[in-house]
Formats: structure tokens, sequence, C-alpha cells
């Protein structure tokens, strides 16, 4: 648990900063929460790549496609040149893609789990 506290804050910051989002009409700090929460995020990533627990692979473009596309998603759902499924169909890929990246990087991450030692019956 010592370890993974950048994780658990930044996920506790995201979580905090999205529901103040969706509950009030306050923009800045609510997003300022969710950057913040990201960064903790990222630090986790990065402490994990300097460690050598985690070599990043396929999983980080990913990550960064899913990134790019959830935010155009964002940005053109306030546009009206296009139609709100496309951007609902935008921000879904870019989740679903962000997903997979987690997926990944705990199976990657995830310490291997070592039998118990047979029990040695002497004679």
């Amino acid at each position: 648990m010592t370890k993974k506290w950048p994780l658990y804050t930044g996920l506790t910051l995201l979580a905090l900063g999205i529901t103040l989002k969706v509950s009030t009409t306050i923009n800045l700090y609510p997003l300022l929460i969710i950057m913040i929460g990201v960064s903790f995020k990222f630090f986790y990533i990065a402490l994990k790549m300097i460690r050598k627990e985690y070599k990043p692979g396929f999983e980080m473009v990913a990550l960064i496609c899913g990134l790019i596309i959830f935010f155009s998603g964002k940005i053109l759902s306030n546009s009206e040149l296009i139609n709100q499924f496309t951007a609902v169909l935008f921000k879904i890929t870019g989740i679903m893609l962000k997903a997979t990246f987690v997926i990944i990087f705990i199976l990657k991450t995830r310490r291997p789990v070592t039998a118990a030692s047979p029990l040695v019956v002497s004679d």
C-alpha cells in the first residue's frame, strides 16, 4: 500500500473532481482537482517505469490515442458542426482505449503468484 499512495490519491482526486464537475456549476476548481489527480496517476506510472516494474509497450499508444479521441469528442460535443451521436461515439471509443491501457498495465505490473513449495516427505 505504501508504494501505491500516488495511484490511490490520484484516483480519489479524479473521482472528487468529476463529482464536483457534475454536481456544481463551478468549472475551475473541479478541473484543477482532476488535473492534479491525473498528475498523481502519471507520477505513479513514471515511478513504476523508473523502478523497472513496468516496461511500456503498445498499450501506451492505446492510452495516448484514447485520450486524443476522448478530448476530441469533448470538443466536438460543444460544436454544432456534427451531431451529438458522433461526439458520444468518440468519447466512448476514447474511454475504451484508456480501459485497455489500464487492464494491460495491471496485468503487466501484477507480481506473479508463486505456488507454495511442495511438502517434502522424508523417509
